[in-house]
């Protein structure tokens, strides 16, 4: 069995205890790698502890496996080597690792049964348009004596033909499909990767990925502003770490702006990709308070991005359903429609 995305948080959550606990790094790896019942996983942490234990960086040995570990992630780590800042640091990544975990689940358990009923509606469909539709053409063709067919119901005509002719190929599409989904939906690292590259795309999902990134960036700040790191430094730093590139490059003109003078509050209100509540936060909370408060405000991200998934769901239910329903009318009313110049045939009108 093949590690899984909880898995990979679970070693960044027991990373940061062991060395929260001050112990070696190459023997906490070591020791973490033999009590692994997965095997990839296993030999990756003891190749891993071997690099670090010759006096490679953590950063270092990870990029080799970017299957299991995230750019976002191995970034982060380096910058936290150089800053000294490696146990707080795996313990947020845990948390943001976490965080994408649940939301992932989130969102395969609502968009599966959209899914699975979009699946399902297709055999039914395509058994209808193979096995049925044609034999309503023969009927129309035989009571129309040739006359030309609605437009509408030409088209699906068509369409049954079409299907008929290259039944073979779309099953096969649809076995793959099929397949994909089942690898979509198992939890793996690449797989988790994907779905949530692919769930962004959707309608009502910009609002769920815009809270994951405030949360991500309050919660690294505030990692930083327990260091005692300045505003520039902070923002110079979160900068290349951030996945969104507009989010990056906005907290980067923040960084330029401050350097040159500007009020760090200003600056932030002028980016309309960093959340109105960040600045808030910054112009009333005393300086002393602020590591605690960025924390904070990175779990009510987190939390709109939860809600935000509940929400999208929804639509994406409502979506489909729509679509479905607006399918089976047409279906309807094309085979529908002939039967009105057979009435009229029939009764000589």
């Amino acid at each position: 069995m093949k590690a899984n995305s909880a898995d990979i948080a679970d070693f960044y959550r027991q990373m940061s205890l062991l060395l929260k606990s001050n112990l070696p790094l190459p023997e906490s790896m070591r020791q973490l790698g033999l009590n692994l019942d997965k095997a990839d996983l296993r030999s990756t942490l003891l190749d891993m502890s071997e690099g670090v234990s010759k006096g490679e960086g953590l950063a270092d040995v990870m990029r080799r496996y970017p299957e299991y570990f995230p750019k976002f992630h191995v970034r982060m780590i380096e910058a936290a080597e150089r800053s000294d800042m490696l146990p707080a640091t795996l313990h947020e990544i845990a948390e943001i690792a976490y965080l994408d975990l649940q939301l992932a689940r989130m969102v395969r358990e609502i968009s599966i049964y959209p899914l699975f009923g979009m699946g399902l509606a297709f055999l039914l469909w395509f058994g209808l348009f193979v096995g049925v539709v044609p034999q309503f053409g023969r009927i129309f063709d035989e009571m129309l004596e040739g006359e030309p067919l609605p437009w509408l119901t030409d088209k699906i005509m068509s369409l049954s033909d079409f299907l008929v002719a290259h039944q073979a190929g779309v099953l096969a599409c649809w076995a793959l499909l099929v397949l994909f989904l089942v690898w979509l939906f198992s939890g793996g690292v690449l797989a988790r990767r994907m779905f949530i590259r692919i769930i962004s795309k959707l309608p009502g999902a910009g609002s769920i990925y815009s809270n994951l990134n405030m949360a991500r960036f309050c919660g690294i700040w505030s990692l930083l502003a327990r260091r005692k790191v300045g505003a520039v430094e902070s923002m110079e730093a979160i900068t290349p770490l951030m996945d969104d590139w507009r989010v990056a490059a906005a907290l980067s003109r923040v960084g330029d702006a401050v350097r040159k003078g500007e009020p760090l509050v200003a600056a932030l209100r002028e980016e309309k990709r960093i959340s109105g509540m960040v600045a808030l936060t910054v112009r009333h909370v005393p300086e002393k308070d602020l590591p605690d408060e960025l924390a904070n405000l990175a779990l009510l991200f987190r939390e709109r991005a939860a809600s935000s998934t509940h929400k999208a769901g929804i639509i994406w239910a409502v979506v489909f359903f729509s679509l479905l329903i607006v399918s089976v009318g047409i279906t309807v009313l094309s085979l529908f429609l002939p039967l009105i110049s057979i009435i009229k045939k029939l009764g000589g009108g």
